[in-house]
């Protein structure tokens, strides 16, 4: 195993809501770590280290998304290292992240029906056929405040995927 790359953390749709890491990932970040870690004192790891785990997970992070991730967790931000406990926290924030935004985007087209790809709206309509289907009695008035609370780019009475996205994860709703 290459020693620079971090394994594969497994999914964990069952924990999601909880965002509390399943046993095997627990696991998959502490063996990260220690490859990390590897041929230093097994109690840190280099910031830049980071970057490589990050990208092993299939992120690309940039300078200052690292500065900014780093100083929410690091508690002795001058010290360029991170604790295991630091590192767990972040690529367990990190991996949350990523499935929330794929859920969302798998989300998307089930309002839409898949009209216009990820370019479609989310119609009045769209909202009265979901609710239905989930059971909920939800009147015109209802729906239509949560278009106007949703639709604050473009104003055209209809949700695009930017405005979805920014409610999903403004209301931590998914």
């Amino acid at each position: 195993m290459d020693k620079r790359k971090a394994p594969k953390v497994a999914s964990a749709n069952a924990t999601r809501l909880s965002h509390e890491l399943t046993p095997e990932q627990r696991d998959d970040i502490e063996q990260a770590f220690q490859l990390l870690a590897e041929g230093k004192q097994h109690t840190s790891i280099h910031t830049k280290d980071l970057k490589v785990a990050l990208r092993a997970l299939g992120f690309e992070p940039h300078e200052k998304g690292m500065k900014k991730i780093i100083s929410e967790v690091d508690n002795n931000s001058m010290s360029n290292t991170l604790t295991k406990d630091e590192f767990v926290k972040i690529m367990q924030t990190k991996l949350f992240e990523f499935e929330n935004d794929e859920e969302i985007e798998h989300a998307f087209p089930l309002f839409t029906q898949g009209k216009g790809g990820m370019e479609g709206k989310i119609t009045l309509e769209d909202l009265r056929r979901v609710a239905d289907e989930l059971g909920e009695n939800l009147g015109d008035e209802v729906l239509e405040e949560m278009i106007q609370e949703a639709d604050v780019d473009d104003h055209d009475g209809m949700i695009s995927w930017k405005e979805f996205k920014r409610v999903m994860k403004r209301e931590n709703a998914y």
